[in-house]
């Protein structure tokens, strides 16, 4: 089975050492997905390897995987819908057996499950930010033009 390549135009804008700063316009499909942020951003600035030895001014051609792509949107979505509701199945259920009434029990459950919801994101943000060179990043492929 072939796997699809998610590729997309930018434009480096710095080269430090082997890190190039790419900036990327964003396109009509960008609103319809949103895992990388650049659905609310008219652009997006990358910070990549530059295996290819780009130059200031080249305009280079970024690919990811279509997998890798689904793999950031389960993170980012899949993972803390299933936290929130475990934290309000678990928070409800010590409420009850501690005692309270039903409708305690449920605003203790809301509250937990917002904790786990919180907690969620903020782990996948630290472990992003431990991440080098993030599997979820794109990769240069090409230099478009000089």
């Amino acid at each position: 089975m072939n796997q699809v390549h998610l590729k997309e135009i930018g434009e480096v804008i710095e080269v430090t050492g082997n890190v190039a700063t790419i900036v990327v316009k964003r396109n009509a499909s960008c609103e319809k997905c949103g895992v990388c942020g650049i659905g609310k951003k008219a652009e997006i600035v990358f910070q990549l390897p530059n295996e290819l030895n780009a130059k200031v001014g080249d305009r280079v051609v970024l690919q990811m995987k279509s997998g890798t792509l689904f793999k950031a949107a389960f993170l980012i979505y899949t993972i803390p819908l299933i936290m929130l509701l475990g934290g309000f199945l678990l928070g409800q259920k010590i409420a009850i057996q501690i005692g309270y009434d039903a409708a305690f029990s449920e605003n203790i459950g809301i509250f937990s499950g917002f904790i786990f919801l919180i907690l969620t994101y903020s782990t996948i943000y630290c472990w992003d930010k431990k991440q080098s060179n993030s599997k979820f990043q794109p990769q240069i492929v090409k230099i478009a033009s000089r």
